[in-house]
């Protein structure tokens, strides 16, 4: 740890809110909500393959993913969709589509994790570049910033790289580059703050980062199991320990 500490790469799902965002059957229901005002004309039946068939082929794409570079591309699949139903598949239509389907955190019902504004702070005072860098399946960098302005954390963030925008998903090492790129830093100066060890942690480290893995939803992996420098059972632990390492 001989670099200085310049930059945080923060994660989102399972980091600073749930990772599961809401049940299945709200999920539904926000979308059809969502969808009707975007298509207004299509039909009840028509708009519940629509959803059925995008979650689906997004689906596909991420399984194929695993065995490949994790490539990801939202739009592509919003248009084979929508092909396949025989509905309008122009650029407009793909966009009300795919921007439908990202259920808003304020209309999911649930709370980040405690702590989250302290450790946000904690990054601001500590004069810390933040990027946030998260695989998702619907949420663009639009709608992320959009959710961060409703929750009052905007002005905590640098940055946002999502990997709908990106392209690919982590822990693809392009997605990485895209946030330290972002972020003005080399990989040596930053850490990696996320609760997955394949798509965040592993990466992270053999690029150079230092690494947090985050055990809040689930049991802190056992010792040995991880390559991270540390584990953290909290958000306030998180940021104890990045101001530790700023001050060392």
């Amino acid at each position: 740890m001989a670099s200085e500490l310049r930059c945080v790469l923060l994660d989102i799902g399972g980091t600073l809110w749930p990772d599961a965002l809401t049940s299945p059957e709200r999920t539904l229901q926000v979308r059809r909500s969502r969808l009707r005002r975007a298509l207004p004309a299509i039909d009840a039946s028509s708009l519940d393959a629509l959803i059925a068939t995008c979650v689906e082929t997004a689906k596909a794409e991420r399984v194929a993913g695993l065995a490949g570079e994790h490539r990801q591309d939202v739009n592509a699949c919003v248009q084979r969709s929508l092909r396949e139903l025989g509905l309008p598949d122009d650029s407009g239509t793909v966009r009300a589509v795919r921007r439908a389907l990202c259920v808003p955190f304020a209309e999911t019902g649930l709370d980040p994790f405690d702590g989250v504004v302290d450790l946000l702070q904690t990054l601001r005072s500590l004069s810390l570049t933040t990027v946030v860098l998260s695989n998702a399946n619907w949420r663009d960098v639009a709608a992320y910033e959009a959710d961060f302005a409703g929750l009052g954390w905007g002005e905590y963030f640098d940055g946002v790289v999502s990997s709908p925008d990106a392209g690919v998903r982590k822990p693809n090492p392009a997605i990485f580059a895209d946030a330290i790129a972002l972020a003005g830093v080399e990989a040596e100066a930053a850490v990696m703050v996320g609760n997955s060890e394949t798509n965040d942690i592993e990466p992270a480290a053999r690029l150079g980062m230092r690494t947090i893995r985050v055990a809040i939803e689930e049991p802190a992996p056992a010792p040995g199991t991880s390559v991270a420098d540390t584990v953290a059972g909290s958000l306030p632990a998180v940021a104890s320990i990045v101001a530790g390492w700023v001050v060392a």
